[in-house]
């Protein structure tokens, strides 16, 4: 009940969200673009270096951890003019602890699993753990951290692989809704033994009969994932209403488990706000990934928009729903929350000029232009970088593992 009164609630609020050009903030001349493009460049070839220095396999000592971290500051900093106490707060030794704890447990719980599904799964922890410093927990990686955040590439991705039969699909979710309501399944196969090995993690941090929301929280957005499968099925008709309603309740859902799983319990206005900040990640990644989702057919409010008109007046919208959402954040005391959530403002207004420039085939030109004057690099340089900085990733993570 709580989940339909929030997608009603956030669907309303995206219906009244303006839809004109919004004011991002300071724009960038051509002089300042050049400087900060070699910022990136600078980024770039550290990396390459870092990587015929020592290729994969091989050693990586603290000095290179420190010239990583060190690389990644300086590019926040003269690049995205990323405050200081936003980076003390992203690059703090407990982040980092965190996620290099997370990496090493990943790779106990399953050496199958590569550098990039460890990099996606590693999202969700900086997210909780950001969550854990707003709500005022200790930031570390709890075993409910670890298990919820190590769902998505066995859950999310099987539910969304194109691959797998409907029906197997069915009889997956069908498994994993019992054994979230506490029933004891035999799994059929070994990677559901694997999730039922992850919520048993859970119930070994929260004990059911003293923290039913908890579970209600898991179940909740199981259901939106179930939900969301409609969004592959090309038979049935799904309005733009259906499509929104759906992305909200997923989306949303995400971030109030991660909430309960990092604070055990929470209050009405941190419930509310979580629920609305998951609603917007998710349409932040449904808008980043429009290329992708229309290649594979799935369906969201961009890729189904796209094939209409262009998507200008929808990622305006899009920026004021996320300001909107932020209008719900004063409800934590956390110690530095003011900090991190002034790098989330900050970081909603980069994702959207990101995600513009990333894929502008989607606008119309004149809107790209406008947009491109707040982006502090031009789009072309953007997209010739895109797929340089992907073995970042993967460098990042083997350096933090193997220097734990």
């Amino acid at each position: 009940m709580l989940v339909k009164k929030y997608v009603q609630q956030f669907r309303k609020i995206w219906w009244e969200s303006d839809t004109h050009l919004p004011q991002f903030g300071r724009t960038y001349s051509k002089r300042d673009k050049s400087s900060r493009e070699a910022c990136l460049e600078k980024l770039v070839n550290s990396i390459k270096s870092e990587q015929e220095q020592s290729p994969f396999g091989g050693e990586v000592n603290s000095e290179t951890q420190k010239k990583y971290f060190s690389a990644l500051r300086n590019f926040f900093k003269s690049a995205l003019d990323f405050e200081d106490d936003y980076l003390d707060t992203i690059l703090s030794p407990a982040f980092i602890e965190s996620t290099k704890a997370f990496i090493k447990m990943s790779r106990y719980f399953d050496h199958s699993l590569s550098m990039n599904d460890i990099f996606q799964a590693s999202r969700n922890v900086w997210i909780m753990n950001g969550l854990q410093q707003l709500l005022g927990v200790p930031v570390e990686l709890t075993p409910a951290v670890f298990a919820y955040s190590m769902l998505y590439p066995y859950s999310d991705n099987y539910l969304d692989n194109p691959g797998i039969s409907k029906q197997n699909k069915n009889i997956f979710n069908k498994h994993l809704s019992q054994r979230l309501a506490g029933k004891a399944i035999i799994p059929d196969n070994a990677h559901e033994q694997q999730i039922f090995n992850l919520i048993a993690m859970i119930e070994e941090q929260y004990d059911r009969s003293s923290n039913p929301q908890i579970f209600e929280s898991l179940l909740a957005i199981h259901h939106a994932q179930m939900k969301s499968l409609r969004l592959f099925d090309h038979k049935v008709s799904l309005s733009e209403e259906d499509v929104l309603m759906i992305s909200i309740e997923k989306g949303g859902a995400s971030v109030l488990a991660d909430g309960y799983l990092v604070a055990g319990s929470l209050s009405e206005p941190q419930r509310k706000f979580l629920f609305g900040y998951g609603a917007y990640l998710q349409l932040l990644d449904d808008l980043q990934d429009v290329q992708e989702d229309c290649d594979t057919g799935l369906l969201t409010v961009f890729s189904r928009a796209s094939k209409h008109f262009p998507l200008d007046t929808l990622t305006n919208r899009t920026f004021h729903f996320g300001k909107q959402v932020m209008n719900f954040v004063n409800c934590f005391n956390g110690k530095n929350s003011d900090s991190f959530l002034n790098l989330i403002k900050k970081s909603i207004v980069l994702l959207i000029i990101e995600a513009v420039g990333l894929t502008d085939g989607f606008y119309s030109k004149s809107y790209s232009r406008q947009i491109e004057t707040y982006s502090p690099f031009r789009f072309y340089v953007l997209k010739k970088r895109r797929y340089s900085l992907s073995p970042f990733r993967i460098s990042l993570m083997r350096s933090l593992h193997q220097g734990h």
